[in-house]
């Protein structure tokens, strides 16, 4: 059993993000864009799901750039919890969150199609499963980092 928690800490917000984040190597295996992750994810709203024993197993984190957005800034779960519907308790969480907050769009950026990632292809399936679509590719990382930003409609 596990449960969902909000929270309020900017110090457990980078432990728990950094946790994860040694976790998930072939999501995650940049150390300076981990760094900027885990403080990034201090200034902002984030959920936890804790299993039995208290063990953070997932965390999402949300931006809130723009009145009529939030963005999902990051996201991870631990692997040997993949496909456990940890990913759509932390997403439910943050939708209540940008519902709260008035948003008409949420939005994520992952890794494009075009890089063969097969890790990637997952992500990008579960978000088209929480009905994000595709709406644009872009390179902010030059060419070896292609990233897809991707929208929902609230």
């Amino acid at each position: 059993m596990w449960t969902i928690e909000k929270i309020t800490k900017p110090d457990e917000r980078r432990q728990i993000c950094a946790a994860i984040t040694e976790t998930l190597p072939d999501w995650f295996g940049r150390p300076e864009a981990n760094a900027s992750y885990v403080e990034g994810v201090a200034t902002k709203d984030a959920f936890v799901v804790r299993g039995g024993d208290g063990t953070a197993l997932g965390l999402l984190s949300l931006n809130h750039p723009y009145p009529s957005n939030v963005d999902i800034y990051w996201m991870g779960v631990r692997p040997e919890h993949h496909r456990k519907g940890i990913g759509k308790a932390l997403f439910e969480a943050a939708l209540g969150r940008a519902k709260e907050l008035g948003c008409e769009t949420m939005t994520v950026e992952t890794l494009s199609d075009s890089d063969p990632d097969p890790g990637y292809a997952r992500t990008r399936e579960y978000y088209a499963a929480m009905g994000f679509k595709p709406l644009f590719e872009l390179r902010p990382h030059g060419d070896n980092n292609p990233m897809l930003y991707m929208l929902k409609r609230l």
